[in-house]
C-alpha cells in the first residue's frame, strides 16, 4: 500500500496493523533537500510522547528526489504488529543540527488486519 502527502501539512493516514506501507512525502512548495536528515515518529494519542515507531534516514527514510523535496518512508509489517488498533499521532521533522524543523504532522489510524475471505 502507498500513500502520498504534501508537506507542510496536517494529514490523517490509515494503516492496517501488520501490513507494509510506503508513504511518499513532498515539500510544498518544492525545495531542494540535498543533505537533509529526517526523523519520523509515531506515538499513542493521549498517552505519552514516547515514540512507538521511529524512522530515520539511517534506515527507512530515503530521499526520492532531492531537487524537488520528495522523501519516502517505508514501514514493514513488523513495525505495527505489537500495536493496538486506534488513533496515533505522528510527525516528520528535519534533524540537521541548527536546522531542526517540524515538516508535517497528523493522525494515523491503525486498524486490525482485515481477514482474508
Amino acid at each position: 500500500m502507498a500513500t502520498t502527502v504534501a508537506i507542510p501539512k496536517r494529514v490523517t493516514l490509515e494503516m492496517e496493523i501488520g501490513k507494509a506501507l510506503t508513504i511518499t512525502a513532498s515539500l510544498s512548495p518544492e525545495e531542494s533537500i540535498s543533505g537533509w536528515t529526517f526523523l519520523f515518529e509515531l506515538w499513542k494519542s493521549g498517552k505519552t510522547n514516547t515514540a512507538l515507531i521511529s524512522k530515520t534516514d539511517d534506515d527507512d527514510i530515503t530521499i526520492s528526489n532531492s531537487a524537488t523535496g520528495v522523501i519516502t518512508i517505508s514501514f514493514v509489517a513488523e513495525d505495527t504488529e505489537d500495536l493496538d488498533p486506534g488513533r496515533y499521532l505522528w510527525h516528520i521533522e528535519r534533524t540537521n543540527a541548527g536546522f531542526e524543523t517540524p515538516l508535517a504532522a497528523g493522525v494515523m489510524l491503525l486498524s486490525a488486519t482485515k481477514p482474508k475471505n
